[in-house]
């Protein structure tokens, strides 16, 4: 700092840590059903690059920078009340970076009234 004292940062520990996240992903071929892009001799593949192997996985709690590990404060799929997601006021959040797919693909759906998915979707409670 300013005063010339140390500031804590990370060491080899927290990179080992860390690294261990990403441990288990192998790399896949490319598909032959989408246009794939050169470089030298190999084909990228872009839409799905890896595969997680489960039993190349570190299992671990990771260690995070704050004394705590990483995912603290979430809760746990298996606390959350059953099919939760799909409760009334349930928002999805897209993750996808701008122009990663086609505009349509942002569009709201809105079942047509009347239809089998307007009815599963839309009823009122109880009914």
């Amino acid at each position: 700092d300013g005063d010339g004292k140390p500031i804590r940062t990370y060491d080899d520990h927290d990179i080992v840590t860390f690294a261990r996240a990403w441990t288990g992903f192998h790399r896949v071929a490319p598909r032959a059903n989408i246009a794939q892009e050169e470089r030298g001799n190999n084909n990228k593949n872009s839409i799905d690059p890896m595969r997680i192997e489960p039993d190349d996985r570190d299992f671990l709690p990771k260690i995070d920078l704050y004394d705590g590990f990483i995912g603290d404060g979430y809760p746990l799929c298996t606390d959350l009340p059953p099919r939760s997601f799909l409760r009334r006021g349930g928002t999805f959040v897209r993750r996808a970076s701008p122009g990663e797919f086609d505009d349509r693909a942002t569009d709201v759906l809105e079942p047509e009234r009347g239809s089998a998915l307007h009815a599963a979707l839309c009823a009122a409670p109880g009914a």
